[in-house]
């Protein structure tokens, strides 16, 4: 929670004595202050100081403004420091010149002391939740990288011991047990570093591959789970599509889809994929015949961590379908949920238009 009896750390720059004089009074008694006269001083106080807010004047000799500003955003250690613009300039090519040296704010002289302080309030706040957000992932990123190898190593020597044959039947079954746990874990570790690793930004390796692969890759990944269940998959293989995207990324994503669909899907049920185009857009659409998703809900299952998102939901920690939501966005495309008039539900993850279709190549 922000803290609001903490006393943060405001850099005041100003080649004006008077007008740091005046910020002084209104602000010396509820944070601690520090100023700088010059852009260069101003970057030595930045490092020492580590203020959480800076004032920053724009028309300053040697060094302006948007130098420092710049100079101050080139330091990932300073990333989360929050920056006003505090200048007589007022003109629209002024202020977007501030925003696009890393400002957070403009603020035109001269200005009303309490919108100031406003301001000041409104951006500690958000400076706190920015670290809060990176503390969280980078918890979260660590911990799944921490968690793999050892789970590794329990999956890894169940499968030798499981091998052994001087086993009773309640030695397997245990075994057993500790395959399957361990093989969840793994899973839901996996996921947790792939949602933190998009949720922070990925780098996408396009290829060209044929849409066919990408579906018949996840039946045959799920096949156990699909066999179990005794579902029926029906995918209309209609035309010959090749596409654009990393398919890695988009395996996963369909992968969690159909798999998001057999989980809820009765015994002996049938299961619908698609592929369709258009000159905008590329879809995948899976559709179910389970129990379908709660109405007041059905905009908040692609938020990560959702658990009270799908009628008898059983397990897991609800991230698939925030995964398969980042991945479209990557794409440029997104993903939309919907109840079908009768039962189950139908998942359609867009893709932008990178499609292009191709005839079946003939043989001689």
């Amino acid at each position: 929670m922000f803290n609001m009896n903490r006393k943060y750390r405001i850099l005041i720059v100003d080649d004006d004595k008077i007008i740091i004089r005046l910020l002084l009074e209104v602000l010396g008694d509820d944070y601690k202050v520090e100023t700088a006269f010059s852009g260069a001083e101003a970057l030595k106080k930045v490092t020492s100081f580590n203020p959480d807010i800076i004032l920053l004047d724009i028309m300053m000799p040697g060094m302006n403004g948007y130098d420092v500003c710049r100079a101050i955003r080139k330091d990932p250690g300073h990333t989360f420091i929050k920056i006003l613009l505090l200048s007589a300039k007022s003109s629209l090519e002024e202020r977007l010149e501030g925003y696009n040296a890393g400002a957070n704010d403009y603020l035109t002289k001269p200005y009303q002391t309490a919108e100031l302080q406003a301001k000041i309030q409104t951006f500690l706040q958000l400076k706190y939740s920015d670290e809060v957000n990176r503390l969280k992932d980078d918890l979260l990123m660590l911990q799944s990288h921490e968690t793999k190898t050892p789970l590794n190593a329990i999956v890894g020597f169940a499968e030798i011991l499981k091998q052994s044959k001087n086993l009773n039947a309640e030695e397997k079954q245990f075994i057993e047990y500790i395959l399957t746990s361990g093989n969840e874990l793994l899973e839901n570790t996996k996921k947790t570093l792939l949602l933190c690793q998009l949720t922070k930004g990925i780098e996408l390796y396009l290829s060209t591959v044929p849409v066919v692969s990408i579906i018949e890759e996840c039946i045959q990944v799920l096949g156990g789970k699909i066999r179990d269940k005794n579902i029926q998959i029906r995918f209309d293989q209609s035309g010959s599509y090749i596409t654009r995207l990393d398919i890695q990324l988009v395996n996963s994503a369909i992968l969690y889809l159909l798999e998001n669909a057999i989980q809820y899907s009765p015994e002996g049920s049938t299961i619908d994929i698609h592929f369709t185009q258009n000159e905008t857009e590329t879809s995948f659409v899976i559709s179910d015949e389970g129990p379908g998703i709660q109405c007041k809900n059905i905009n908040d299952i692609f938020n990560p961590f959702t658990k009270e998102n799908i009628w008898a939901h059983a397990k897991g920690l609800g991230i698939s379908l925030a995964i398969c939501k980042n991945i479209a966005l990557l794409h440029d495309g997104d993903i939309f949920a919907e109840n079908l008039p009768d039962k189950g539900a139908r998942f359609s993850f867009v893709l932008s238009r990178t499609l292009i279709e191709t005839e079946p190549q003939k043989t001689d």
